[in-house]
């Protein structure tokens, strides 16, 4: 995927970039226009940090802000994606960092790998948008990774004060990644890598909606198996109110419906709730364990934020229902759009890609099916189906064999060489060897 240097503005007179040379590498990431302002000098730091931003959220000031307070100074770069001018928003730092502003609406993965490639330090480290670098954050990664530890995962900050809201999101979502947390039970995210761990195992999913460190983390396995180091702390901006509460883990739940074991829409109603229930009920139980055994809340302070561990549960897990129900429709209407032999319901298919967009072998079927009539909208079909399937070694195999068995060599030809850099070189290896193409 790469734009064109026709498309990049870049807003700082000082560094011109000469359009008749060829896109820099973290091009290949996106389509369309992108604003870039480079910093001068160029930083000497030893750690990179990609801050994420989405339309240029205000969140954005305070995360380079909270960077640039760092007693280790650290090569800043700004993703941004989905328009509102982050160059204008961070104008302050204009000369300090690095600002790639993209009209186009990224995944946070896409956001990671721009940031991975247009930085230089030999460390890389990320922060969203909506958060801020406590103090310390950056000096103690990197004397843990100049002890030899390839990865570093950070804690989250439990909220000062005591706001209810804010202080019920934090359990219900970072509670295991409290500071206070003992390692051997810590949620290990918000993770710093040396380079050279992307050049091994390749680069974080750019298409998928959620989980995209997940994906990666469970790629690298033990070999690479992030440090716990409380004092790398980062602040999270948490609900406040009941309401907003309740709005993030519904959606947060919505999202994080399993595609594997979803529950079929005939299933009866009374028995999803009960599961919601059960699951809303494990959940409060796990979060009041982590205040009180950890945390160390008193009676009073559980007594308070118990209300709110519940509804949120319950918000969460009715979000995961909900979420649940669409993949089972989904594979519903994937269903139906086949039941008749002669001819395929091609707006079934639609539907149920609308329903399910992560969905290779749904996407691969809306291609094949739209190729007679809409040669465009089969094009997007096949290119997200080729983009899910590249950070994914079995999936990648499937795809390749897809598009051999259809004899589509250009194709072919274009998602090999996206594996280079999506997948780890030992697997691109393995795959050359059973791929003709891959061996030239």
């Amino acid at each position: 995927m790469r734009g064109t240097p026709g498309n990049e503005i870049v807003v700082a007179p000082s560094n011109l970039i000469d359009h008749s040379m060829p896109p820099e590498i973290w091009h290949r990431w996106f389509r369309g226009p992108v604003k870039h302002e480079r910093p001068n000098p160029t930083s000497s730091s030893q750690i990179a940090v990609v801050v994420i931003g989405y339309r240029a959220q205000k969140g954005l000031v305070a995360a380079v802000t909270s960077l640039v307070n760092q007693v280790c100074q650290a090569e800043i770069v700004v993703v941004n994606s989905g328009g509102g001018d982050a160059i204008a928003l961070l104008q302050e730092f204009s000369g300090r960092i690095r600002i790639i502003d993209i009209e186009e609406p990224l995944r946070v993965g896409a956001a990671r790998n721009i940031g991975i490639d247009a930085s230089e330090a030999p460390y890389v480290a990320f922060l969203a948008g909506d958060c801020i670098a406590k103090p310390g954050w950056a000096s103690a990664r990197l004397r843990k990774h100049a002890s030899g530890s390839r990865a570093v995962a950070s804690a989250i900050a439990v909220p000062e004060g005591n706001n209810v809201a804010a202080l019920a999101a934090h359990l219900l979502l970072f509670g295991l990644r409290s500071p206070q947390i003992h390692p051997a039970h810590a949620l290990r995210y918000g993770v710093s890598y040396r380079r050279d761990v992307f050049a091994e195992f390749g680069y974080f999913n750019s298409v998928a909606r959620i989980a995209e460190d997940s994906g990666f983390s469970q790629r690298l396995g033990r070999g690479v198996f992030p440090a716990w180091v409380p004092e790398v702390q980062t602040g999270h901006a948490n609900s406040r109110t009941l309401s907003s509460l309740v709005r993030d883990l519904y959606l947060r739940g919505v999202r994080a419906a399993p595609r594997s074991n979803g529950a079929h829409e005939s299933q009866r109603w009374f028995a999803t709730l009960r599961a919601v229930i059960n699951n809303a009920g494990q959940r409060t139980s796990a979060a009041r364990k982590i205040a009180r055994d950890y945390l160390g809340f008193d009676s009073a302070k559980l007594a308070a934020i118990g209300p709110l561990l519940s509804v949120g549960s319950l918000a969460y897990c009715l979000g995961l229902a909900r979420g649940t129900a669409r993949l089972g429709k989904a594979r519903s209407l994937m269903a139906q759009a086949y039941r008749e032999a002669s001819v395929v319901d091609i707006k079934k298919l639609e539907d149920a890609v609308s329903l399910d967009f992560e969905n290779i072998p749904l996407r691969l079927a809306c291609a094949e099916a739209n190729e007679p009539v809409s040669s465009e909208k089969a094009r997007m079909h096949l290119q997200m189906a080729m983009d899910l399937s590249c950070f994914h070694s079995a999936k990648a195999q499937a795809m390749m064999e897809w598009l051999q068995e259809r004899n589509r060599e250009d194709d072919l030809e274009t998602f090999i060489a996206r594996l280079q850099y999506c997948l780890p070189t030992g697997v691109v290896r393995e795959q050359a060897a059973l791929s003709p193409q891959m061996k030239h």
